[in-house]
């Protein structure tokens, strides 16, 4: 996120519309709105531990002199200046004496005005960290992809405090609005038709809420058919998607086509999903095998969703040879708790906390972030697991 708050200074609504669209994508928040100069002077104290970033539309000449002002009284806070395009170069160096740092010409350039919020936030530490993405996809369909990547995103925001986004990559179907008891706005599809101006700002805006940190991006309601979207596109949508979570949970579809294979490829971790049938072993492998052996080695990982121990064969101990695998995980078979969540349109850790399934999903998620696995928590699962936060951010 963008490390300072703006406080928005004169700027009239056609201009501020702009300005923000652009904080919007840079994940900066605008504290206040201050009509004038004077108006910011009065209700800001300059004894703030935190410095704010003010945005002054310059429009007078004394809007001069009360930037000056703004930058003796308010020392180490930013100023970004907007010009009007049509005035001359002794203007612009008045205004950049008085204390502005970047200037950007009225009509706002996005590029340009972007650019400017660039070089501020990196003067403030601004760190362009992207989220960890991780895709979860069934070597064959049926293998409960979908359940396992909702209550996988849901552990990770609510067991292990992180933001999290889930997107169901379906093209044709989906069913995590149906599991889960929403009714979104904006799907997969409606982002997907406007690739050509999809930003930040439009991808969080159609962001649909489910808990404090979880928020998911549906596939299509309805039947549809094939569509004209590109590996590109998705990889476009996964890259913004970045900038407003810390993590991504993918749910990517079993289709075996070069869009699947390219999510797979590009995500920092991926979970392959089988259960304890030949076809699902056999197809398990060989999408396994597809990924470089340095890739296959460390973020690549084999599960066995629905796993019954007790199946002769099919155990790890028997699967793990077969699969070349050096870990294959597992989560257990639950029937009865999952089939009573996907009716309630809950989680598992809404309706079955006490759910075997659930811990080897806190066990997965443990090891895909790389930190230690959450003590037991309260039923409502409302635990804040601070220091686990503080890990996964070193």
């Amino acid at each position: 996120m963008f490390p300072l708050n703006a406080v928005l200074v004169g700027v009239e609504e056609e201009v501020g519309n702009y300005v923000r669209r652009g904080l919007a994508n840079q994940l900066a928040e605008v504290e206040r709105d201050c009509c004038s100069i004077q108006h910011a002077l009065e209700s800001l104290s300059a004894m703030e531990e935190q410095p704010r970033l003010f945005i002054v539309h310059v429009q007078a000449p004394s809007d001069i002199e009360n930037i000056a002002q703004l930058s003796l009284t308010f020392t180490g806070w930013p100023i970004l200046a907007l010009i009007n395009n049509r005035v001359d170069a002794s203007h612009l160096l008045k205004v950049n004496r008085a204390g502005a740092s970047q200037l950007v010409g009225v009509p706002v350039d996005m590029p340009d005005f972007n650019m400017a919020l660039n070089l501020i936030g990196a003067q403030f530490g601004h760190s362009d960290s992207k989220a960890k993405v991780m895709a979860v996809c069934g070597a064959t369909g049926g293998c409960g992809t979908t359940t396992l990547a909702i209550n996988l995103a849901q552990e990770i925001a609510s067991q292990f405090g992180l933001t999290t986004v889930l997107i169901e990559l379906s093209l044709q179907l989906g069913m995590l609005a149906t599991y889960l008891d929403v009714d979104p706005k904006i799907t997969l599809p409606d982002l997907l038709a406007e690739m050509d101006r999809l930003d930040v700002y439009m991808l969080q805006q159609a962001l649909t809420p489910v808990s404090d940190r979880l928020q998911i991006l549906a596939g299509p309601p309805h039947m549809r058919g094939s569509s004209q979207v590109t590996p590109k596109h998705l990889l476009k949508l996964i890259e913004h998607s970045q900038r407003l979570a810390q993590v991504i949970v993918l749910d990517v579809p079993c289709s075996y086509n070069d869009m699947q294979f390219e999510v797979l490829a590009d995500a920092d971790e991926v979970v392959l999903v089988g259960e304890q049938t030949i076809p699902s072993v056999r197809s398990l492998k060989m999408v396994r095998d597809t990924f470089a052996p340095s890739q296959a080695a460390t973020s690549v990982h084999a599960l066995l969703n629905r796993y019954d121990k007790d199946v002769k064969g099919f155990k790890v101990a028997d699967l793990q040879p077969v699969l070349e695998a050096p870990m294959l995980y597992t989560v257990a078979r639950d029937n009865a708790a999952i089939k009573e969540a996907v009716n309630q349109g809950k989680t598992l850790r809404q309706s079955a906390p006490q759910s075997p399934a659930l811990a080897d999903i806190d066990a997965l998620a443990s090891a895909l972030l790389k930190v230690s696995a959450p003590r037991s928590s309260s039923a409502n699962g409302s635990g804040l697991f601070t220091r686990l936060l503080k890990a996964f951010k070193k």
